[in-house]
């Protein structure tokens, strides 16, 4: 089971490594890092602000964080579960 885990794992990191790689990965991840720019920015703004508004923003830059971690995270996942794999096929 874990093997096939695994290779689960290494097909989705090969897609997404895949995906920031191209042309519209690049465009997506240099988006990313404008919104969460944006983001910051708003937090900032909203400090002494509505308390809702805050949180919206706050996961506002979460979600935008988690979504350009997944991207350029995705060689260094595909890596390790490569590594992974072989210790299994031991």
């Amino acid at each position: 089971m874990l093997k096939e885990e695994v290779e689960k794992d290494i097909k989705t990191y090969k897609s997404l490594s895949a995906l920031a790689n191209s042309d519209g990965g690049k465009l997506l991840i240099k988006t990313l890092r404008k919104d969460i720019k944006s983001d910051i920015d708003t937090i900032c703004s909203l400090v002494n602000e509505d308390e809702m508004k805050l949180r919206v923003a706050i996961m506002s830059l979460k979600k935008n964080i988690a979504l350009l971690q997944t991207l350029t995270r995705s060689k260094k996942n595909l890596e390790l579960a490569l590594e992974a794999l072989e210790q299994v096929d031991e």
